[in-house]
Formats: structure tokens, sequence, C-alpha cells
């Protein structure tokens, strides 16, 4: 191993010679303590010897890296089977969500920042224009479809919720890096199972204890009317470490689409509805300069609903883009007549694995 501990960790993650991601790495860590994420899997001993210490420091070097955010342990209390996971989107998720692990983290969060739009966001974006298949499907909100008999599980919210066997709440990190969100400052990111055992484990923020069904619940209610996007793996698959409800703001997946024009095809598929407008009841909101279900549309998806007429005539609607719609339910929810409804168009074949 190189003496350089903190080029290794940056050449595992896989931005050797990165000047942003090493400042990050200085900030937040020892170089003995970077060469010990170099070194790993191992046991205490194996790593003290890679290392060249002894045992009681391994421990300690590693206690500090674990309540950091930094190291995924197989036992969260002897910290023994140590993992370190390469993949910086996730090392972002750890490290800015547990919020008092140090005084200097707004710092940290604008380094991550500067990283991000500096060094990864235009790579990325290359590599995602590439993608065959969008990794995440949208979830539709499910106070917009609670009338639909034909909802499947893998799309219905509720269903996810109750088959994880522990819930909790953490921070999202994105909003924690920006500090921008426009839609909404509340903990919103659910883990599930060990996940959530981690987020506990380590001191995330949040209620830091498992939710029962009726608080995530909760969460997921207030994440529905901010408008955020309830986004799940593209499978049928019930089950999953996290769900996240998407902003369109400072979402670290989401930002490469946005800031380099990328469809939202490549990153969401389709959930199977689509919102449907019933002209007789809408009102036009008129006197609104930005009439609700449009105002709530994520940017992902602008032009998916429009106003069609002379503002302040009864021929004043709005008009649901079929083609761009992705069934979100986000209008449905914030039209305040109800002249929104959402309208099943796809097979259960729609949703991959089916």
């Amino acid at each position: 191993m190189g003496a350089d501990g903190y080029e290794e960790v940056s050449k595992m993650m896989g931005h050797s010679g990165s000047p942003g991601l090493r400042r990050i790495l200085e900030y937040m860590m020892t170089e003995q303590q970077a060469r010990l994420i170099a070194a790993l899997p191992g046991t205490h001993d194996e790593l003290a010897k890679k290392v060249g210490t002894d045992v009681e420091t391994v421990k300690s070097l590693s206690e500090d890296l674990f309540k950091k955010g930094a190291i995924v342990p197989k036992d969260f209390k002897t910290l023994e089977g140590m993992r370190f996971i390469p993949i910086f989107t996730f090392f972002h998720d750890r490290i800015l969500a547990i919020k008092d692990w140090d005084k200097r983290l707004p710092a940290l969060a604008q380094m991550c920042d500067d990283f991000l739009e500096k060094e990864v966001f235009a790579e990325e974006a290359k590599v995602l224009a590439q993608a065959e298949q969008p990794p995440q499907r949208v979830l539709p909100a499910y106070k917009a479809i609670l009338d639909s008999p034909e909802l499947l599980p893998e799309e219905d919210v509720r269903t996810i919720l109750k088959g994880a066997k522990t819930i909790t709440v953490v921070p999202c990190s994105c909003r924690v890096r920006t500090g921008a969100c426009k839609r909404i400052q509340t903990d919103v990111c659910m883990q599930f199972d060990r996940s959530a055992e981690y987020g506990i484990a380590v001191g995330m923020e949040g209620l830091g204890r498992p939710l029962s069904y009726e608080e995530a619940l909760a969460v997921i209610d207030a994440a529905e009317e901010a408008g955020l996007l309830h986004l799940w793996g593209n499978t049928t698959k019930m089950s999953g470490p996290s769900l996240c409800s998407c902003c369109d703001c400072c979402c670290i997946v989401g930002l490469p689409y946005l800031e380099y024009h990328l469809p939202p095809e490549k990153r969401f598929a389709k959930s199977r509805y689509i919102a449907k407008v019933d002209p007789d009841v809408c009102i036009g909101c008129a006197d609104n300069p930005s009439p609700p279900c449009i105002a709530v549309i994520p940017k992902y998806f602008k032009g998916c609903l429009r106003m069609v007429g002379r503002r302040g005539t009864d021929d004043f609607k709005a008009v649901v883009d079929t083609d761009r719609c992705f069934g979100c339910g986000a209008c449905v929810l914030n039209c305040p007549v109800g002249a929104i409804k959402m309208e099943l168009v796809r097979p259960a074949s729609h949703v991959l694995g089916s």
C-alpha cells in the first residue's frame, strides 16, 4: 500500500487525483484513518498489522470513522466486519446525515457541493445519457390513487412501508449539502431494516428510533403535500434500503439530469398512471399567477401541465400533456377543487419484472 492514504481512498472511489475529494477526505479523517480504510476488509488484528499499529489504535480510529459515517461495520457494537462503500453518493448520504458529528459540518457540505459541481456532475451526465433503462421508477402519490382498484403492491408506498421490519427517518443529505431546498426542510428520507438500524446505531439525526407505520405514513404525507417525488428501483422488488422523496433543487442523483438537460426518461420510468383534468370542474385559478397544480410540478416534468385559454375567462383551464406526464400525482393533490384525477393507462407489465 502506498504511503498516501488519501490517494488510495480516492482511487478506490474512482476519483484518483481529485483535488475536491482529497479536500473532503483530509477534512474529515486523518491520513492514518485513510490508510485504515484503504486496508479494508479485515479483522482488527489484521488491520493493525496492515497499517502498522496496535489493535486498540485501530479500534479507536474505527470508532471515530463509524461515528462520522465513513465506514459500515457488520457488527454495530464491536465494529468488526468493517467495510467501505466506495461510491461517493452513498458516502455523501451518510456523512452529511450525521448533523452533529462535527461543528464544521457546513464547511464539509460546501466541499461536497463543490466537488460534485466541479468534478462529478459533467462526467456523470455523459454516463447517464447512455443508459438503456432508467434506474428509478416514479411511485404515484398514494393519496392521488386511493380509489384505484388496479394498484399493484410494488407501486403502493403504503405496501412498501408495511413490508419493512424497521423504519426510521433521517435528514436528506442533499438538503443538508445545499441548504437551499425550496420544497421542504422536514426530514423525509426513509430508511428500512438494516439501513435503518445503521442510522440509529451511528446517531443520524431525525427521530433516532424506529417509526411505527402510522408515523412513517405521516412523513410520506408531508412529502406528498410538498410535491416531492417518491422514487423506487425500476423493478418489482418490494424491499430496499431506502425510499427517496426527491425534490428538484438539490438531489445528488437528479441535478446532473437537470443541469445537462437530459430527458427525464433517462432517469425515471413513468408510473402506470397519468393525470387527467376535468374541464367542467377546473376553475383555472386565474387570480393566482402560478396555479397550484402547475407550481408544484417538479422541474423534471416541466410542460406536463399547462394553462390554455385566456386568463380571466371561462376558457382558462389546465391541460395535461399526456406524453410528458410521468404520473407522480403531485398536481392531483394540489388542485383546490379536485379537477384532476389519476387515470390508469399502462398494464402491469409496464413495471419491469412483472
